[in-house]
């Protein structure tokens, strides 16, 4: 807030992004914030308004389809093509918000030739639209394949 280091601004605005692997976590530090803005509000005579727009939650791969889709990968890109993550990551996806609603398996496809993701200098190889392709179309015969079986 303000322009200047040495003068006290009438107001500030203070944004951030807030990410949780639990949704019981994320409710419980949208609390912990509205009563920290409020605490440091009143400390120096002021007042403060949280507001915490909704946002995408953490995405939960499914047991169920899983092991499946780890197949398919392990058969379209190879053991040395496969990197299982060791741990969550809190990257944010709109496949959150499908998943909420039925069970999924979210995975990434690396094009191996670009910079990070959301910078003006990604470059990505349009040949791994193919692979892309091949995993998709994998996972639905595997998946209807295991259906019909029952």
């Amino acid at each position: 807030g303000g322009r200047a280091k040495n003068i006290v601004c009438e107001e500030m605005d203070l944004e951030g992004t807030l990410r949780t692997l639990r949704k019981e976590t994320r409710q419980d530090l949208h609390r912990e914030i509205h009563r920290i803005c409020q605490d440091v509000a009143t400390a120096f005579g002021g007042e403060a308004e949280a507001r915490i727009a909704p946002s995408y939650g953490a995405v939960y791969n499914s047991e169920r389809f899983y092991p499946v889709v780890e197949q398919v990968a392990r058969e379209v890109f190879g053991e040395e093509g496969m990197v299982l993550r060791e741990q969550p990551s809190l990257g944010v996806e709109s496949m959150f918000y499908f998943m909420e609603k039925t069970d999924g398996v979210y995975y990434d496809i690396g094009s191996g030739v670009s910079t990070a993701l959301h910078t003006p200098t990604l470059l990505i190889d349009e040949t791994c639209m193919r692979t892309g392709l091949r995993m998709q179309l994998g996972c639905v015969l595997a998946l209807l394949t295991s259906i019909e079986r029952r």
